[in-house]
């Protein structure tokens, strides 16, 4: 079979590869533009999914420590029910404590031989003397079944005295023979606020008399006081009527006054118990009250709610601020990390696409050699070691951008990749220099195959093809030229007689067609009978990289 026949028997199948590659290309190339869509969603929907991902991890803890924090209010709650209802129990059982002593003294006082005799003046002097020691500024009242005062401490003996104004409670002491024990009043005598304690003076086993003492509300105020309540905290003392007795804050502005409409039902129906309820000024405030077993007065203790949810409130707030900080850094470090994910997305595809490029103009490129040197070689054996020698420069010149990741390729790098085989065979032989310069990848390619071909020819047919040849490449920057140019001179020496060949190979074809189309230069042969010579002139704007 000819070369002509060998060419044409070959290039109808890489047509037909270059065809079905081409057509899968297609096909794919439609895959990836319909895919589009879906990953771009995708890559919109990474921030979210990582934002939902970071919420999904503050939110649920930070509500954990709110419910936490709502706990332990309730939990202080509590117990801040418990500490005043003990305040208030304290505060009652004091007051009834004042009352039990005053009664008791009463009771001695009733014993009185004085009394027992009917000498009021003498029982008068023993009242006088009881009331200095037990009741300053209070007064003692001796009255009969009618209600008439026979005595009064208050008023100068002889003055004449009024009825007794607490009938209710005169009938009860000498109907039933018990203590009775008033509810605030206003003394007619003393023309004050005071509590009144009345007891029964028997004889022959029947009241005679009605004993009574006025108690000054200042007692019911130390009581308060020796509690040493904050100055927030309002500690009050309330008759059975749910009358103010005596008052931590403000006392002489509320003593009189009923309690606050939301403290007196619970006054009024429960015996004790813990609400909410509004001072008179409207503080909101935890309340406790009971009521004092003998007197049936009422001690109540309120602590001003803020006091609580201040805590509340503060501690929420912090919770709050810090389920917003990390919420904001966990955004802003999903927000990167969707940034980053993107951009390798992005960067992968792109580098797919560029490998499907890459991988697209390699096979052409291979194409291109494997049909042209079929249709240029003399017998299958020169086409395979043709083809061999070019796929490996090819190979080659790969292996150079591989290693700057495809961005650019050193020449002379380049270089000396494609004459180190022959430099191996040819010791010494070869000369090569230069500036340093970065290439293009398209430009390295094509030079690869440029100075490929010029090797072969050196080694097969050229200087290197004798024992004394020589080889040398050298190439410079010319910047007086119209543009920027590289000048590439190659020189054979010391080979076999150079004459014009009778026919043009492919292999000067690639050379030339390389030169002016891929690389915009021009090409110059001159086949001086010592030895070829060829300058490239490169315009380094086609050539190098960053120009």
């Amino acid at each position: 079979m000819d070369t002509k026949q060998l060419a044409k028997a070959r290039t109808p199948q890489f047509g037909s590869l270059q065809y079905l590659f081409n057509a899968r290309l297609g096909a794919k190339t439609a895959e990836n533009w319909s895919a589009i869509p879906a990953r771009f969603l995708a890559g919109q929907f990474i921030p979210l999914r990582l934002g939902l991902l970071v919420a999904g991890m503050v939110l649920p803890l930070t509500v954990f420590a709110v419910v936490l924090v709502w706990y332990n209010y309730e939990g202080n709650r509590q117990t801040a029910y418990d500490r005043i209802l003990q305040i208030a129990r304290g505060v009652a059982t004091n007051t009834d404590a004042e009352f039990r002593a005053a009664i008791a003294s009463l009771e001695v006082l009733a014993l009185s031989e004085a009394l027992e005799r009917d000498d009021l003046t003498a029982f008068r002097k023993q009242a006088e003397l009881f009331v200095r020691a037990h009741f300053p500024q209070s007064n003692v009242v001796l009255s009969d079944a009618g209600g008439q005062q026979l005595l009064n401490t208050a008023v100068p003996a002889g003055t004449r005295l009024p009825r007794y104004v607490r009938m209710e409670a005169l009938r009860r002491v000498f109907e039933k023979g018990e203590p009775q024990i008033s509810d605030l009043l206003f003394g007619p005598v003393l023309r004050r606020n005071i509590a009144v304690v009345d007891v029964p003076v028997w004889r022959n086993g029947k009241v005679a008399y009605d004993l009574a003492a006025s108690l000054p509300l200042g007692i019911f105020t130390d009581i308060i006081t020796r509690q040493r309540p904050q100055p927030d905290w309002t500690i009050a003392v309330f008759d059975r009527k749910g009358t103010v007795i005596a008052r931590s804050r403000d006392n002489e502005q509320f003593v009189g006054r009923s309690a606050s409409p939301s403290l007196y039902a619970g006054l009024i129906n429960r015996y004790e118990g813990a609400l909410d309820t509004a001072t008179f000024d409207g503080t909101v405030v935890l309340t406790g009250f009971t009521h004092a077993a003998l007197s049936g007065w009422t001690a109540a203790v309120g602590i001003p709610k803020s006091s609580l949810t201040i805590e509340l409130w503060r501690s929420i707030a912090v919770i709050a601020a810090s389920g917003i900080i990390c919420f904001a850094f966990g955004t802003l470090f999903a927000v990167r990390l969707a940034t980053q994910l993107a951009r390798s997305r992005a960067d992968r595809e792109l580098l797919i696409e560029e490998l499907n490029h890459r991988v697209k103009n390699t096979l052409a490129t291979v194409q291109g050699l494997v049909a042209s040197t079929l249709r240029s070689a003399v017998s299958i054996t020169h086409a395979k070691e043709v083809m061999e020698a070019r796929i490996v420069a090819l190979g080659r010149a790969h292996d150079v951008l591989t290693h700057e990741h495809w961005e650019s390729a050193d020449l002379r790098e380049l270089v000396l990749g494609i004459i180190q085989p022959y430099r191996t065979e040819h010791t010494s032989r070869i000369n090569v220099g230069g500036p340093d310069l970065q290439l293009k990848p398209r430009a390295a390619v094509a030079l690869a195959m440029i100075l490929n071909e010029l090797m072969t020819n050196a080694g097969k047919y050229g200087a290197l093809s004798e024992p004394d040849g020589r080889v040398q490449l050298k190439w410079s920057k010319v910047d007086d030229s119209p543009s920027r140019t590289l000048q590439m001179v190659w020189m054979e020496m010391g080979g076999p007689l150079v004459q014009s060949p009778i026919r043009r190979g492919f292999g000067s074809t690639l050379i030339e067609r390389s030169i002016t189309r891929e690389l915009g230069g021009t090409f110059e042969k001159n086949f001086d009978p010592a030895g070829l010579i060829c300058t490239m002139m490169l315009p380094l704007n086609n050539l190098a990289k960053n120009t």
